[in-house]
């Protein structure tokens, strides 16, 4: 339909201040007002007792996008979690180093429902870290930015070239905060690895890896996005580069605000995730982080693995959460609880993804910007199983969790997608 109303639904976008519950009118691709009493309506969508706010910008997809049921599935579960947008990290199988691939994802994509996907290239040839990947044709591919993959770069000099010839093109570099020599474990070091038996990783290992990706910037003011943030001491560290000005962002995987150790239980192996899960006071200094504006963005870090994925002893399982599908769910539960604020979990969704991104105008719902939002029950109190389950991933602790909101739709550019 062409001319479409949402009624009486409660409008809410930090970006122009709207808070109000109305009658919200679409034409096509855009919206173009509220309470026109004078607005040819094609059909009507009742919006009593549901919020609208402008749809997430998912980072952190790691998975296999080269099947066309994959594409459907991984893009479908984005929306249904309230994703309008997918950003695909080069991982894996995916390693995403070559202009032809970029335009083949992003091709075979656009003949799919669900969120719009977005690609992120390769900082470096096969994801090796021994070369430059060609970052100017991945630029002129349509990749919006460039990254390690979740593979942290350890050569210091290799890392200030890359950063130079990034900033050079203009373009943000995602990288992930680790000293990887310190990384040889499964699970947080600390009480529950030894109690386990598990080898575990330091809490430096992380401290130690941003520590020299801050100072790396600080030598090329390139901008630099980084990657899943999981220890108090990182946030402090990303706290402390920001007040000096440097151009650092950082984001955290929704699990880590909710999950910690202590949740790994009998070697469950739906709890192996990069980084691992840490204490209960980092847990709570990564939150503390994303309400003053520390850490930048809430993302799923969506993670589909196959339904054997999990079966072998924990330490060998691949790490991984298909989050996708849940990240709105738990967003809002932080808001109705108190833990967050609402404006600032639509920036953390929604306004500062798309602006690392530069996505403009997607994540406004002011007139003659894209019909681009999604409709939310604050009220519902009811389970994702796995029946309603989208993604070709059921690696989730979250699937039999019952959510207080839920995403009702998603919609991108006028059209519903979920």
């Amino acid at each position: 339909m062409s001319r479409q109303t949402f009624k009486q639904v409660r409008v809410i976008d930090p970006q122009s201040s709207t808070d109000q519950s109305c009658d919200l009118h679409v034409h096509n691709q855009n919206i173009v007002g509220v309470n026109d009493a004078s607005f040819a309506v094609d059909q009507e969508h009742s919006g009593e007792g549901l919020w609208l706010i402008p749809a997430a910008v998912d980072f952190g997809y790691r998975g296999d996008l080269r099947s066309l049921s994959a594409i459907g599935a991984e893009l479908g579960a984005a929306a249904r979690g309230g994703s309008a947008h997918l950003v695909m990290e080069p991982a894996g199988t995916s390693v995403i180093d070559d202009a032809a691939e970029v335009r083949d994802l992003k091709a075979r994509a656009k003949h799919h429902d669900g969120a719009r996907l977005h690609v992120i290239g390769a900082v470096s040839s096969n994801l090796q870290h021994r070369s430059l990947a060609a970052m100017s044709t991945l630029r002129e591919a349509g990749c919006i930015a460039v990254g390690d993959g979740g593979q942290s770069i350890d050569d210091t000099n290799l890392l200030i070239r890359m950063l130079q010839y990034a900033q050079s093109l203009d373009l943000t570099v995602f990288l992930t905060p680790l000293d990887s020599r310190l990384a040889n474990g499964c699970v947080h070091a600390g009480r529950v690895s030894t109690r386990l038996g598990l080898n575990g990783i330091p809490s430096s290992a992380e401290t130690m890896g941003l520590a020299r990706i801050i100072e790396s910037v600080r030598a090329t003011s390139a901008r630099v996005h980084v990657m899943r943030l999981s220890t108090a001491e990182g946030v402090e560290l990303v706290r402390n580069a920001r007040r000096e000005g440097l151009p650092i962002t950082a984001d955290v995987a929704i699990h880590h605000l909710y999950l910690t150790e202590n949740d790994i239980g009998p070697f469950d192996a739906r709890f192996h995730v990069q980084p691992p899960l840490r204490t209960l006071s980092d847990r709570d200094a990564l939150l503390a982080g994303v309400v003053d504006g520390t850490i930048d963005v809430i993302c799923s870090q969506h993670t589909p693995l196959g339904r054997d994925a999990r079966l072998a002893p924990f330490a060998v399982t691949d790490p991984g959460i298909a989050g996708a599908q849940t990240l709105m769910p738990l967003v809002l539960q932080l808001v109705l609880d108190g833990r967050l604020p609402l404006d600032r979990a639509i920036d953390a969704t929604s306004t500062q993804p798309a602006t690392i991104c530069k996505l403009n105008h997607a994540t406004s719902l002011k007139p003659d910007d894209k019909a681009t939002f999604c409709l939310i029950d604050p009220n519902d109190d009811g389970q994702i199983d796995s029946e309603h389950w989208h993604s070709l991933g059921h690696n989730s602790p979250f699937s039999d969790w019952v959510f207080r909101a839920r995403v009702v739709s998603t919609w991108f550019k006028g059209r519903q997608i979920a």
